[in-house]
């Protein structure tokens, strides 16, 4: 019961809403809607509109709703919520002599409101759908070891010079010759500053330079793909922290690189990652679920597709990208 009521006052609330602008011109007094003769069978109602009669549960309802959202005495309320089913039913009326109920867009509006309703009403339950067991979580987990894989890591601090690719031997001599007077400097920071004032002052690697040229926790991939393959084969020659490399040779110029710390590959435990495999197979619990409620939609519906009809259909083009309105950062 709750979902019929549900969907007939969505097709009112439908057609009158887009309706009412567009109607008011077209329902001049030349334009009368037709009112059938009064009829003797009143029973249980209230009101009649045109051929549409509003009937005691309705403005049982209606009073119900118009006491939330304007409480008030109860003539007053029955009143108000009558008046308000009156002109819902004449604008309903003049929408209908408009032809918008047959308005190809508001009925797949309402198609699609009422299929939504439908996934409501039948579709599963996913509130209901048991927790994933502890012996699932476990076989999860197992047979899927290399998910849970921790690679090995290093952070180090990098202290660079830049120098461009078209520079002669005696600028690119010059950036070298820079860099390896830091490295023979005694008075190195601590592992954990990186290379501490020194980059500040030096280095020309922006997002680093302020942190003692301190890359944070990277793979040796990550290093290579950002330094490049000389970078990364230094750094895997430094072995203890604090060992400073020699001055290495990289894509945009020079570098001095510091190993601060390793961590070497690690497991992930069960534990650790309980909850994790816990909503994954909990999600997979859900489209398994959805999956059927669909499947057991089609049966007993006979469905064609007509592929060449199909293809004849274009594509419409991709909307151009949106731009920030101007005086926004980044416009």
């Amino acid at each position: 019961m709750c979902f019929v009521t549900e969907t007939l006052s969505f097709v009112r609330l439908l057609v009158v809403s887009v309706s009412v602008a567009l109607l008011l011109p077209a329902c001049s007094p030349s334009q009368p809607v037709q009112t059938p003769a009064p009829s003797t069978n009143s029973v249980g109602k209230v009101a009649r509109v045109g051929n549409q009669w509003i009937g005691q549960d309705a403005l049982e309802r209606e009073m119900g709703a118009e006491m939330v959202r304007r409480p008030g005495p109860a003539s007053q309320v029955r009143t108000q919520a009558l008046e308000s089913l009156i002109q819902f039913e004449v604008l309903y009326a003049r929408a209908q002599a408009a032809g918008m109920d047959k308005d190809a867009e508001s009925i797949q509006k309402f198609r699609r409101w009422v299929v939504s309703r439908y996934e409501t009403h039948a579709g599963p339950n996913l509130d209901k759908l048991s927790p994933p067991s502890d012996d699932a979580i476990r076989a999860y987990y197992e047979a899927h070891l290399e998910k849970f894989e921790q690679p090995a890591k290093v952070r180090t601090a990098i202290l660079s010079v830049k120098v461009p690719r078209k520079a002669d031997t005696e600028r690119k001599n010059s950036a070298r010759s820079r860099l390896e007077a830091l490295r023979v400097l005694e008075n190195l920071p601590s592992v954990e500053k990186g290379f501490g004032d020194l980059a500040r002052i030096h280095s020309e690697d922006a997002p680093s330079r302020y942190r003692g040229g301190d890359q944070g926790w990277q793979t040796p991939s990550q290093v290579k793909a950002h330094w490049g393959e000389a970078v990364a084969v230094a750094l895997d020659e430094l072995k203890e922290p604090g060992q400073l490399s020699a001055v290495v040779e990289h894509p945009e110029g020079f570098c001095l690189v510091r190993l601060m710390e390793r961590k070497p590959a690690s497991q992930e435990t069960l534990a650790s990652v309980r909850d994790r495999i816990s909503w994954a197979l909990r999600k997979q619990q859900e489209l398994e679920a959805q999956a059927a409620f669909q499947k057991s939609a089609r049966d007993g519906l006979s469905i064609e597709v007509f592929p060449e009809a199909v293809e004849a259909v274009a594509v419409p083009p991709e909307p151009p990208a949106s731009k920030p309105p101007s005086g926004v950062p980044g416009s």
